[in-house]
């Protein structure tokens, strides 16, 4: 397994060359997608509706509103995912994150494994969350028999920029007993005066809170490199995180329950999912190679990050982009592959984050050396 720095910085491409590799992948067979397998051991949990926050939608308004709330049964490991605008409000508030246990007699323990968090004027925000859930912040927090406890705190400073204010915010946690319990979020100015009974905030129809009952998506892929030189530029071309438009495979698909009650299957679902990607490189030609692997950002909006093994974090920032022209990430490069017989595998994990809703393009280049 290759351990890599990722470059933080990408170039541009026409428009045409992204359109020209999106119509190399149309009509693929199934076995040429990237295919994902996923942990139904794992819980969910996406919080971006409503998108815009407003003082009515406050735990300590009138009526005390959640932002999410899910209860939880038979899940060891659980993801939360937030990314909101902060634009309409303005002050200071906190981020609330409470949890339930009511069992009458046994506790809970969650472990925290990473967190990310940040809050900014910048566009980059969810980008600087990514790259903060990578520190491996750690904690164990126990919840005794009927018992609420906070599970997460933040301080947000909403400064009501119209030109950009946000709050994104990445946990992992592992529950070892796969207890049953309530967790609920919130946003508020007094966290004291939170109220027991909160209620849900009317859904807009739009963006969406609640849950899904995984969010690993683990790929495992063996490519012969050598082929790309039958293909256009030298490459083979996926598509990643919204089949819906056609950039991705079906298995990436994640239905998502909103805390109003409904489930929806929508690409918008795929923010804040791993992906854990594995790919290996084979050369079975006569030719000494290199693979150099790209992202291409759809060019009216995408936000992605990459993590490597060695826990180096990188992001792309392609969101709502005005001049239309996409931007590619070359993310990785191998060293030579031997003729014949030469192997490498690459190993990363790829993550579609907030501020950008449409899908990307993974390009690997075959460059003869």
């Amino acid at each position: 397994m290759a351990k890599f720095d990722i470059p933080g910085v990408y170039d541009k491409v026409p428009n045409q060359y992204f359109l020209d590799a999106w119509d190399q992948m149309a009509g693929k067979n199934p076995q040429d997608l990237i295919n994902y397998t996923k942990n139904n051991n794992e819980i969910f949990i996406f919080t971006n509706d409503p998108e815009y926050l407003t003082n009515s939608h406050l735990g300590d308004a009138s009526p005390a509103r959640y932002i999410n709330r899910v209860e939880v049964s038979g899940k060891n490991k659980m993801m939360l995912y937030l990314t909101h605008h902060l634009e309409r409000l303005s002050g200071n508030y906190t981020l609330g994150i409470r949890v339930y246990n009511p069992s009458a007699s046994d506790s809970i323990t969650f472990i925290k494994k990473h967190e990310g968090y940040s809050n900014s004027d910048s566009w980059n925000n969810p980008g600087y969350a990514w790259e903060d859930f990578f520190t491996n912040k750690g904690g164990t927090t126990s919840v005794n028999p009927r018992e609420s406890k906070w599970l997460v705190t933040k301080s947000i400073t909403a400064t009501g920029n119209s030109n950009g204010s946000f709050l994104d915010y990445f946990g992992e946690f592992e529950i070892p007993n796969s207890s049953s319990f309530v967790i609920a979020i919130y946003v508020c100015k007094n966290i004291a005066n939170i109220p027991d009974e909160t209620f849900v905030i009317p859904w807009s129809g739009v963006t969406h809170s609640g849950y899904s009952n995984c969010y690993t998506l683990t790929a495992n892929k063996t490519i012969d490199i050598n082929g790309a030189f039958n293909d256009p530029g030298h490459s083979y071309f996926y598509g990643i995180s919204n089949p819906e438009e056609g950039l991705g495979s079906q298995s990436e698909n994640i239905p998502i329950t909103l805390a109003q009650g409904q489930t929806v299957n929508t690409g918008l679902g795929y923010y804040g999912l791993p992906h854990i990607m594995k790919f290996n490189f084979k050369n079975t030609g006569t030719r000494q190679l290199k693979v150099k692997a790209y992202l291409i950002s759809n060019s009216s909006s995408h936000f992605a990050g990459i993590s490597s093994l060695n826990g180096c974090s990188k992001f792309l920032a392609n969101h709502e982009n005005s001049d239309n022209v996409p931007s590619r990430w070359n993310f990785y490069e191998s060293p030579v592959i031997t003729n014949s017989s030469g192997t490498v595998t690459i190993d990363f994990t790829y993550c579609h984050l907030g501020l950008g809703n449409r899908g990307a393009i993974l390009q690997f280049e075959a460059v003869e050396v």
